[in-house]
């Protein structure tokens, strides 16, 4: 869950784009605006373009596993 953010893709792809398309089976969700068009999501991940405040207790404790991707100008901050 987060707005789509250039150095964040990468990771996300490999993390868990690659692995969405190779685990048919599996599902997945990304839930954040700004995802570019040109984004190839797989059939198994579904997209959510805003999610509540509200709402991502829930949405967070719906999910087996969280993946975080955390972008580049907070890592180095620490």
């Amino acid at each position: 869950m987060g707005t789509y953010s250039d150095d964040r893709q990468p990771p996300l792809a490999q993390l868990l784009l690659d692995p969405a398309r190779a685990w048919k089976e599996g599902r997945f969700a990304v839930a954040g605006p700004q995802y570019p068009a040109s984004v190839e999501w797989p059939a198994n991940v579904e997209r959510i373009e805003h999610l509540s405040p509200s709402a991502h207790c829930n949405f967070y404790n719906e999910k087996r596993f969280t993946l975080n991707v955390t972008r580049t100008d907070m890592i180095a901050a620490g």
